[in-house]
């Protein structure tokens, strides 16, 4: 795989990291009044929320080793803005899916 596309591939997980958390914030909250009620609730601690940590995990963390993996590559393709603007996305990307799926988890 060249190193241009490992570049996109990183921002496109750490982009998917941050979706995945929304998703399940606009899920909850299209959810009419009173859904959580009982054992509704263990849903959201049990299912939705750690679901939003085990997906930062495998794609922010993925998303932040290739941002790396390409920033120290000293190909000639590496070199190029767009190549290290993708990978510079994606390395943030990733760090910021992180607290956001903490203090989704941390609100359980």
């Amino acid at each position: 795989m060249s190193v241009h596309r490992l570049a996109i591939a990183g921002l496109l997980l750490g982009l998917c990291s941050i979706v995945l958390t929304l998703g399940v914030w606009a899920w909850i909250f299209a959810q009419p009044v009173g859904s959580f009620r009982d054992q509704g609730g263990m849903t959201i601690s049990l299912i939705c929320f750690p679901l939003c940590v085990l997906g930062w995990l495998v794609a922010g963390g993925a998303a932040i080793a290739l941002g790396v993996a390409v920033l120290t590559t000293r190909s000639g393709e590496s070199t190029q803005p767009s190549t290290t603007c993708f990978a510079a996305g994606g390395v943030l990307l990733g760090i910021m899916g992180l607290p956001l799926a903490l203090a989704t988890l941390m609100i359980a």
